[in-house]
This record gives C-alpha cells, structure tokens and sequence, in this order.
C-alpha cells in the first residue's frame, strides 16, 4: 500500500520494556509503521547500544544515552516528511526529551517523557521554550490522574500533584480523558491491578486540532501504546509499504512465545516418558508372575494326579506319599517364587501409577495454560477489530484459534481425567494381586501341611508291615 494521508498527523507513544531483543524490534516496527511521530520510553539504551535503534528504519531517531538498565527515551520521525529547524534537547538521566520542528511552516514541541515512581523533581525542573507552537507532552507518568477511573488499585500515588502542577503551569489538557470523559480503560496492568499511566497533553488552545486519541492493546510489552491522531495542513505519505498483516503477525507471534512460556512441553513428554516406561516394567513383570503361577499349576496337578494314582495302587502307597509330598514341596516352592513375583510386579504397578497420577496433573496444567492463552488470543481479537478490514477478518480467525485451543484444553482435561481413572484402576488391579499373593502364600502353608501329613502316613504304614 502506497500514497498520502492529507491533513493528520499521526503520533504514537509507548513504553516498550527495552529493544535489545531482535523479535522485540520487529514487534515495536510492525507497531509503529503507520505513525509519523514515536515517543519511547524505557528503550533501555546505553552509550554502547546506540546501533540498536539503526534497525527501526523508516526514521530519524533523537535519543538518550543512560548508562543503566532501566530508562532512556527515543523520539522518531518520519523520514518522507519534510521537517525543518529540527533541534532537540536530552536529559542525561534518559528521562526526557524535547524536539522542536517545523512541518510545513508550522512550529510544533514534542516532549517525551518517562517519570520513574521514585522521581517527583523531573516535572517540576522541566524547562520549556516560551514560543512553543503546537505542543505535545506524552509519556509514561507512572501516575494515575483520576484514582477512580484510571486505576483498579485507588492508592493515590504523591506523584501525581506533580503532574497536576504541570498542567496547571503550561494549561495542559488529559486528551484521552477529554475524548472519553468516563470510560475505564488502561495501559498497564501488574497482577489483579491495572492503571492508565500513559498519557499525551495538549495545551487547551490546541485541543481542537484533535481528531483522535486511542489506547491500542498489544502483547509485546508489559504497557499499551497510545495514539494520537491531530489534523493539521499538511500532506503527509505513508511509509513505502505497509503490510496490514504486520501488526497482527506480531500480536500472535507474542502470545504463541509467552504461552511457550507458560506451558512446559518437556516436561509433559517426559512425564509421559517415565509412566510407559512404568506400565512397560509392570507387564512385564506380570507376564513373569504368570509364568511362575503357570508352573506352580502344573506341579500341583501333577501332585494331585500322583496322589489319585497312589490311592488306586496300594503297593505303592508306601513310596507314593514321600515322592508326592517332594512334589508338593517343589510346586510350594514355585507358588512362593509366583507369590513374590507378583509382590514385585505389585510395586511396579504402583509406581506406574503415581507417574500416571503426575502426567495427569502435568495435562491438566498445560489444559489451564491453553485456556490463559486462548483468553489472551481473546483479547487480541478484540483490539484487532479497532483496526477495521481485514484486520476485522483476522480477529475472527484468532477467535476461531481460541475456540479450537478451548477444544484442545477440554480434550487435554478429558485425557487427565482418564489417565486418573487408569490410575485408580491400577491401584486396585494392585490390591487385587496383593490380595492373590496372600491368597497364594496360604496355599504355600496348607501344602506344607499336607506334606507333613503325607510323610506322617508314610511312617504309619511302615510300622504295619
């Protein structure tokens, strides 16, 4: 898309978190790319990471350097405009900027400005020219002005009279207040609190040539832009090619990288891992358990055939008995083997069982996980619907992509549910064999009866002979 936008100038400011990230600058450009004037706040910039704003193209860049972590403010404009007479002026502490310029021979002030909480001298030792043309103060204020409407958290934070002394010094106007005198609606949320501590401020002789003034929503970073659109006589174009997709790709590529945040894939798999491992342990050992139990049957049968024989065969009563009651020994010896085996496979099935109980839990996080993030694909359609066309038919598509991340939190939740039955199931398919093994254990006792039996028979026959 390509040409020119006749009498708006559009403006955009934003406490973007740092831009030392390569995704974090693609996100912010995508951002901004239909704007002409960027304040940024907390650009984060030092002496040796000028050359990060280099990659923002499309603008000329006014910037300060702080050595630190936290700060720094950047104002960029448009390189298609023809700007005039362009001087500026930084604080060293990476605070503020001020930009003065003329556009089509109009005299405009631009003042950006980041106020850490800490902060109350900033507002008051701000110096501003006298003739200041169009002036436009926006930033990050780190106060809310109304503790009714522009925060969910009412604590009044002291720093806001000091911005109340600057509007009242230079007769400034809140222009989105202005344009929305009772909406709520914020720029910042930390946990359960939200709060508008963005703003841009006008002087009241100037608020007519306002056209709009919106908070848009983004997942980039941990505050909203806001933008301000003033009408004014010149032409200004566009940049070369504006993608209408940009803004949205961004949007999603935010939320897909903090949901892969949330979510810990590897763990799940891992969990998964460790529980076939498990049930793969317990079969076997079952299947070893059987065997044991299969041979334990057969010598018994055999026990018992010798002893059907021997009450058929009275001449051979005398030797029968010992033979068999050997035989009974040996099949008690198996049946005991059997019975400890099936202990062991016991143990097995329960450890199975509590790596199904936690691959169960770890589904049922990563179905909450799903279901913050098609909240937040929520969100994201409902800002994009702002932008009309076929930003309108791309928020129906994230509607559709959190309704199908819904469908797959339920399956997910259903699989937990169901790993928990199997659980439950083994537990008692694990008493069931304990409860064998007992079983088991006494038949061990009653043959070892019987074969004492046998051999006292045996001896009483002797003495008859």
């Amino acid at each position: 898309m390509s040409g020119s936008r006749h009498q708006v100038l559009k403006l955009l400011s934003w406490n973007v978190n740092g831009l030392k990230s390569e995704n974090k600058i693609k996100g912010v450009l995508a951002e901004i790319k239909d704007s002409h004037v960027v304040f940024l706040q907390e650009t984060h910039i030092g002496p040796d990471d000028t050359g990060v704003l280099h990659e923002l193209e499309g603008f000329r860049k006014y910037f300060t350097r702080y050595n630190g972590r936290s700060r720094g403010v950047a104002i960029l404009i448009r390189e298609t405009l023809v700007w005039e007479d362009v001087s500026h002026n930084e604080d060293t502490e990476g605070r503020s900027l001020i930009l003065t310029c003329k556009l089509h021979g109009q005299l405009y002030t631009f003042v950006n400005v980041y106020n850490p909480r800490e902060d109350i001298q900033l507002l008051d030792e701000l110096e501003l020219e006298h003739d200041l043309g169009v002036l436009v103060i926006g930033g990050d204020f780190n106060t809310a002005l109304n503790p009714e409407l522009d925060r969910t958290n009412t604590q009044y934070y002291a720093l806001c009279k000091c911005v109340q002394r600057l509007r009242d010094r230079f007769e400034l106007k809140d222009i989105w207040r202005e344009i929305h005198p009772e909406k709520r609606e914020y720029t910042y949320a930390q946990g359960a609190s939200e709060s508008r501590l963005d703003y841009f401020f006008m002087q009241k002789n100037s608020v007519s040539l306002v056209q709009c003034c919106e908070i848009r929503q983004t997942a980039i970073s941990d505050h909203d832009p806001i933008c301000l659109h003033l009408n004014s006589g010149g032409v200004y174009p566009l940049a070369p090619e504006i993608d209408p997709n940009d803004r949205i790709k961004s949007h999603v590529e935010s939320i897909i990288n903090q949901s892969k945040k949330d979510v810990s894939y590897d763990s799940k798999g891992w969990v998964s891992v460790h529980a076939a491992e498990s049930l793969h342990t317990a079969a076997e050992s079952l299947h070893t358990a059987a065997e044991s139990l299969h041979t334990a049957a057969e010598s018994l049968r055999t026990a018992a055939e010798s002893l059907r024989t021997a009450e058929g065969s009275p001449s051979t009563a005398a030797e029968s008995p010992c033979m068999e009651g050997g035989s009974l020994h040996t099949a008690a010896g198996n049946l005991c083997t059997a019975a400890g085996s099936l202990h062991m496979a016991a143990g097995s099935l329960c450890t199975a069982a509590g790596g199904l109980h936690t691959a169960a839990g770890s589904l049922c996080m990563e179905g909450g996980s799903l279901h913050t993030a098609a909240g937040s694909l929520r969100t994201a359609a409902g800002s994009l619907r702002m932008e009309g066309g076929s930003l309108h038919t791309a928020a129906g598509s994230l509607r559709t992509a959190a309704g199908s991340l819904e469908s797959a939190h339920g399956s997910l939740c259903m699989e937990g549910r169901s790993l928990h039955m199997s659980a439950q199931s083994l537990h008692t398919a694990t008493g069931g064999l304990c409860t064998a093994a007992g079983s088991l254990q006494k038949v061990c006792r009653l043959t070892a009866e019987i074969s004492t039996l046998i051999g006292k028979l045996g001896i009483t026959e002797e003495s008859d002979n």
